[in-house]
Order: structure tokens, then C-alpha cells, then sequence
């Protein structure tokens, strides 16, 4: 059932409570349950807040375009898959700009994403600019809609022509959405405006996610660690151990997206919550770390600086927990499922809400 408002009469103190009451309360709760399960319940909205193909993989009705994606093209742009170039998968998706007065490359534009207006997640995405004139300009769109999907405007989350070389790995975080009666959103990157004197170059997109979904794919990865019970004492060894090759020259960065859930203890008095926390490493470098605070699965990205490495190595996982003397068991982790690694040359942290963006990775609160 759609949800329904209450009316002032059926709420006032002292009236008794109806069956019809109880009923709205329930068709209420159940409609909001549904739409955070499952991103409204339509087969055109993305479940729980994910991007859907954000890998770009998929292309089930062979129409040359991303399922789960509209694509449209600005005067003289055109766009295909690119399966020579790219960081995640087996192909990525380039828009090309042909030069000429106010003319541009395009858009890629998700589904409905259900959204929490007062704390919308990180959004990665990993992308390339080149050019040999003129200077492709990169955009990042929130289009807000309210419960009803009906259009609010829009909110620009990066909107920039400063481009590092090779695959850059963005974050957007701190996002701001100002219309309150928000609740899905579809984001649209644009791979190179409109440009008055025209650009002739290319952009490339790949990897696109929200921080703690899954950005599916649709091949399988040699990285594929089944889910396993890990230590919560101090930082010791977990999972398997997996040998890589990482290509030389090319990539700074290693993406390793892993999913982890914490516990819960009776202490004989209370149930108590313990986090695990999950990091991998190469030799003794380490990423970042994923935890969840609790028994509930998170998903994130374990990000590693392989700046000056290649070749074979080795990545290993390590975790951790609040339980001091590592005698509380009960946390895991292990590899969400179609998810895969990916590298990138530059990483670049975009804080939307403050309006800055610095190219050395800090780590968003989640």
C-alpha cells in the first residue's frame, strides 16, 4: 500500500483508536519499510540506495547503452563502450567531443536512488579526461525528486576542469541537499559540457557506487574470499592469502571492496556490542579500514597506496575488533558478492558540503 496521511481527527486525545487507524499506522510502516528494502518497490528504482551496473558492464538488450543507465549526448558528442580502457570489469564507458562552437561530450544518468536527505552516502566514481584542445569540463549532478518522484531541481556535487592524468578514483562526500522534501535522487555524470569554444577529447567513466553498496558487475574475480570468522582482539592475520599482479607504472591506487559485520555479546548483565574492523596490505603497506560497530553487514573499500610497485605480490587481510583480549569470536568478513577489485592513478576527495577538494585521500566519516 502507498503511504497514506493521518488525519488531525484520528490522533486527538481521548479518541478512542480505530481498526481503520491501525490499519494506516500498518500500510505506513509497511510502505516504508519497502521503499528502504527495496528503493520504493519499482522495477526502475535502485534497491536500498545502489547504483545498479555501475560498473558498466551490462548491456542486456544490446542497444550499445549501460542497462540501468540513460545516456544522453550534447551537439557533436557521441559515447561507446571503451573495452581497451578501464579500471573495473572488462570495459568502461568514453564519451568523445568533436570540437566545434557550444558543443559538448554528454551524460550518464542513474535510476531513482532511495536517499536519507539529511546524510546521503559518499559516491565514488573512477574517471579519465584528455583532450587536445580546449579542456573537458567533468560534472557530478544530484537530481532531487520527493516520495511521489515528482522533480525539485538540482544540486551540483563537483563541477570541475582540473584533471590529473590517467584514472582518477573521486570521492564525494559531506553532500548537502537542500530541498527537504527529497527522497530519491538520480545522479547524472557529465562527461564533458557544453563548451562555447568547443573541446575536442574524451572522457571515460567506470566504477560508479555508493560508499557502504555494492557496485555489481557482471564477471567473476580470481579475488573471491567466502566469508569467514575473524579475531576481535588486536590487528592478526584473515582470510586467505591471494597472489596479484599489479602493472608497472601505471596504477597508485588498489580498491579492495570487502563487506564485515561485528557481534553481539551477553555479558551476563547486558548484550554488548563489539566492531570489527578489516584492512589488507601488500608488504607493509595497509589500507584503510572497513568496520561495522555492531551485528549488522557493512560494505566498503579497502583503499591501498601502490604508488612505486609491481609486479606479483601478495594481498593480505588483517583484522581487529574492541574486544581487548581477542577472546570474543562472532565477527566476519569476506568479498560481497559480484564486487572486484580496481586501481586508479590519482585519487581525488571532493568535500561538497565545505566546497573544497584535495588529492590526497582522507577518509569519509560513514
Amino acid at each position: 500500500m502507498p503511504y497514506i496521511a493521518l488525519n488531525d481527527s484520528e490522533i486527538q486525545s481521548g479518541e478512542p483508536i480505530s481498526q481503520s487507524l491501525v490499519q494506516k499506522i500498518k500500510d505506513n510502516f509497511d510502505d516504508h519499510e519497502a521503499r528502504i528494502a527495496g528503493g520504493g518497490g519499482g522495477g526502475s528504482v535502485s534497491g536500498g540506495g545502489d547504483v545498479l551496473n555501475g560498473s558498466l558492464e551490462a548491456d542486456g538488450d544490446a542497444d550499445g547503452v549501460p542497462d540501468n543507465f540513460l545516456v544522453s549526448y550534447y551537439p557533436g558528442g557521441t559515447a561507446e563502450f571503451d573495452t581497451d580502457d578501464y579500471v573495473h570489469g572488462t570495459q568502461s564507458w568514453r564519451f568523445n567531443l568533436s570540437g566545434g562552437a557550444n558543443t559538448g561530450g554528454g551524460y550518464l544518468e542513474t535510476d531513482y536512488i532511495f536517499v536519507n536527505r539529511f546524510y546521503c552516502k559518499p559516491v565514488w566514481l573512477a574517471y579519465k579526461a584528455e583532450s587536445t584542445s580546449g579542456i573537458p569540463r567533468v560534472q557530478v549532478i544530484a537530481r532531487c525528486f520527493d516520495r511521489n518522484k515528482a522533480y525539485l531541481g538540482e544540486v551540483t556535487l563537483w563541477d570541475t576542469v582540473t584533471h590529473l592524468s590517467g584514472w582518477n578514483l573521486a570521492v564525494i562526500h559531506n553532500i548537502t541537499i537542500s530541498f527537504i522534501e527529497t527522497e530519491y535522487v538520480k545522479y547524472r555524470f557529465v562527461g564533458g559540457a557544453v563548451n562555447a569554444n568547443g573541446v575536442v577529447g574524451s572522457v571515460w567513466y567506470d566504477a560508479i557506487g555508493i560508499e557502504g553498496y555494492r557496485m555489481q558487475v557482471t564477471v567473476p574475480e580470481s579475488i573471491n574470499q567466502p566469508d569467514v570468522a575473524v579475531s576481535m582482539g588486536g590487528w592478526s592475520a584473515a582470510g586467505s592469502v591471494f597472489n596479484i599482479n599489479i602493472p608497472a607504472g601505471k596504477f597508485q591506487w588498489l580498491v579492495v571492496p570487502v563487506r564485515v559485520i561485528g557481534t553481539l555479546q551477553w555479558s551476563g548483565e547486558s548484550e554488548d556490542s563489539y566492531r570489527t574492523r578489516i584492512r589488507c596490505y601488500i608488504d607493509s603497506v595497509y589500507s584503510t579500514v572497513v568496520e561495522s560497530p555492531t551485528n549488522q553487514w557493512v560494505t566498503g573499500n579497502c583503499l591501498l597506496y601502490i604508488g612505486g610497485m609491481a609486479g606479483a605480490k601478495q594481498l593480505r587481510f588483517q583484522s581487529s575488533g574492541s574486544d581487548p583480549y581477542g577472546w570474543v569470536w562472532g565477527g566476519q568478513f569476506g568479498s560481497p558478492t559480484s564486487l572486484r577489485k580496481f586501481y586508479a592513478t590519482n585519487f581525488r576527495d571532493v568535500d561538497h558540503g565545505a566546497g573544497t577538494e584535495i588529492n590526497t585521500y582522507v577518509k569519509p566519516v560513514i
